[in-house]
């Protein structure tokens, strides 16, 4: 790699194979972990059914810094010998999913080279095979002559959004370090898929997932009364998708005290919010929600680029007559529940709730979900519509994109706070999407002056 200033000329390389006469074979098999799941199932969909979440993707530019393509290559080396979810392929043995683990260099990452232009030029389709290439895509370019630009793409079922921020992290202090001529400082690498996956099948992995298992059928008649309501219309879902926004300073401030005062996160007292809100709105007390966990509070997993989020069950009682206050400690608890057993088999939690009409925890479309974004705003764009009351601002947009489910996403930041839904407009009307969300902005839900 090269630093350079601006009389320095681009240096280029035409990419390579490795230079192995001998193809590479897989130094290690064996089933996929639980967090990898996931990936697999959503992958057999056909490519219109799948969700946009089956692939993450960011850029990073390095100005001063030009690479060449083997340049490159030598850092995504350091990087998948580090990660083993990165440098592995996935077949089916005996009707049942396998993970494949290369040599970090046999390189079968897919590397575009596009010359000029990285910003503007992304690879010819989004599609990973990963049944023959690594679950990893780069597109290099130069955006000028001094600045090397990267478009990094990875597939779910090797990393979730938070191990995708830590690869992209590792990745540039891999090449920056290279460029000083130094050792790269990385933290120690998490556990490896096929670890967990080894973990999963020993005594106590089988009492692991039996203690979650138990957590979701607790939950039984509230998942079945749920889901009879919002069942209509899973299997053919209508191709567009409602996406609607609630924003509130003043709400972000109430939240605030209100979580001091009952000693809760105001995670707790969003969950509480949405509960009271989609229980009167589905007319049922308790409404079950899948909640997205990192898992990355498990021994080993703090710096792991592996899929290892799973799906974790929050209920709250939201009963009308209920003071909204008190929900929170309840919201509180039923958030560390998740937490604890957010780590299972997803094949045989499905195998339980078979019965379950519109349940499949394999791709969780089915139920309402929410996912808490601690101390950042919302992506901004222009709305479709825009309306304002106070300190309240609604907007609604309308998306090419089937959903399945009532998806709730929560950003708070010290300013303001913002609840966003994106449901399928064959479950909820634009309406009544706008209204559920100002009610949860209602004054009269929340502790403080009015």
């Amino acid at each position: 790699m090269t630093r350079t200033d601006e009389t320095d000329p681009p240096q280029r390389t035409a990419p390579r194979p490795p230079d192995s006469e001998t193809p590479p074979e897989p130094v290690a098999t064996g089933p996929v972990c639980w967090g990898q799941q996931w990936g697999w199932t959503e992958q057999q969909r056909p490519v219109t059914l799948r969700s946009p979440a089956l692939l993450f993707d960011d850029t990073l530019v390095f100005p001063g810094l030009v690479l060449s393509p083997e340049d490159l290559r030598a850092a995504v080396r350091t990087l998948v010998a580090r990660h083993e979810s990165l440098r592995t392929t996935y077949s089916v043995d005996d009707g049942r999913p396998v993970q494949n683990l290369w040599p970090p260099d046999a390189d079968m990452f897919e590397l575009i080279d596009v010359g000029e232009h990285v910003d503007d030029e992304g690879p010819p389709e989004l599609e990973i095979d990963i049944r023959r290439k690594w679950p990893l895509r780069i597109v290099m370019g130069n955006p000028d002559p001094n600045t090397t630009g990267l478009f990094i793409i990875a597939h779910h079922i090797a990393t979730d959004r938070f191990g995708f921020a830590a690869l992209l992290r590792d990745l540039r202090e891999i090449i920056t370090a290279g460029a000083r001529g130094e050792e790269p400082r990385l933290p120690p690498p998490g556990r490896q898929p096929l670890e967990l996956a080894a973990f999963e099948t020993s005594d106590e992995g089988r009492r692991t997932n039996e203690r979650a298992l138990k957590h979701w059928l607790s939950h039984r008649d509230d998942l079945e009364a749920v889901l009879t309501s919002l069942r209509a219309g899973f299997d053919t879902p209508d191709p567009d998708m409602h996406v609607l926004r609630a924003t509130s300073k003043t709400a972000s401030e109430r939240f605030g005290r209100l979580a001091a005062a009952k000693q809760a996160s105001k995670a707790a007292v969003a969950l509480a919010a949405v509960a009271k809100a989609l229980a009167a709105f589905i007319g049922h007390r308790t409404v079950p929600m899948y909640m997205l966990v990192n898992n990355r509070h498990l021994p080993g997993l703090k710096n792991s680029v592996a899929s290892v989020v799973q799906a974790g069950l929050v209920a709250v009682d939201a009963a009308p007559d209920r003071d909204p206050e008190q929900a929170v400690p309840a919201a509180m608890r039923s958030i560390v529940q998740a937490m604890r057993r957010a780590h299972y088999n997803g094949e045989d939690l499905a195998d339980h709730t078979a019965s379950f009409e519109g349940f499949a925890v394999d791709s969780p479309v089915s139920l309402p979900s929410i996912d808490f974004n601690y101390d950042a705003p919302p992506p901004r764009k222009p709305p479709l519509e825009e309306s304002r009351d106070g300190d309240l601002t609604l907007q609604r947009w309308l998306v090419e994109r089937p959903c399945r489910g009532l998806n709730f996403h929560v950003y708070s930041t010290d300013e303001e706070l913002t609840f966003e839904l994106r449901a399928g407009t064959h479950l909820i009307s634009g309406a009544e999407g706008t209204a559920l969300l100002a009610s949860l902005m209602d004054r009269s839900l929340w502790a403080g002056p009015r």
